[in-house]
């Protein structure tokens, strides 16, 4: 049998202290550039990671999106909610070379794009087991703590050029229609158990 949940003001206040200094990490993040933002209109739980584009009058996909940004963290406004979700790169990258989310495509207009569509609450799961030792943390550059907002991930300095390794392409490119600003086309899929 697991303890219930104890109240500790000091160990409370520690926890909501690393909590706010994440927030001004992400703050300076954004000032220096460092947040790329996406917006999609579906107020879900089901984010679009793109991976590669087809740029126009050419006839093969070339890496973008998150195997080629720079940034720090991906941040999704959800519609018009005023939520705003953000997802450590390095964690993403990870997550996605694990085979995690499902593979999907964005075939509208002259620049289709491929990627994969990822549950939040899938992701938080890994993240959980991932901070307690079940999953493997084979390429992973520290602790998994940011996912859950741990004073590792506080203190940690930006990641160095070589933790920006780049994924593999989708292996197919099935799946809901969906914009690479996160624009979900097709609703109600849901990642794999």
């Amino acid at each position: 049998m697991t303890a219930a949940y104890q109240p500790d003001f000091d160990h409370d206040r520690v926890y909501g202290e690393q909590g706010e200094a994440l927030v001004e990490r992400l703050r300076s993040l954004a000032l220096a550039g460092s947040i790329e933002t996406k917006r999609k209109r579906y107020p879900d739980s089901q984010f679009y990671i793109e991976l590669a584009h087809r740029p126009r009058g050419r006839s093969e996909y070339v890496k973008s999106g998150l195997n080629v940004t720079r940034s720090d963290y991906l941040a999704y406004v959800v519609g018009d909610s005023g939520v705003v979700v953000f997802f450590p790169t390095r964690l993403i990258r990870q997550y996605l070379r694990q085979n995690n989310g499902v593979p999907a495509s964005e075939r509208d207009g002259g620049n289709p794009t491929k990627g994969r569509l990822i549950s939040l609450d899938a992701f938080l799961t890994w993240c959980s087991a991932l901070d307690e030792g079940q999953v493997t943390r084979a390429g992973s550059h520290g602790s998994a703590a940011a996912c859950l907002s741990s004073s590792a991930s506080l203190t940690r300095s930006p990641l160095s050029p070589s933790g920006r390794g780049a994924l593999a392409q989708p292996r197919n490119t099935t799946g809901p229609d969906r914009t690479d600003m996160g624009v979900m086309r097709g609703r109600g899929q849901k990642e794999p158990s």
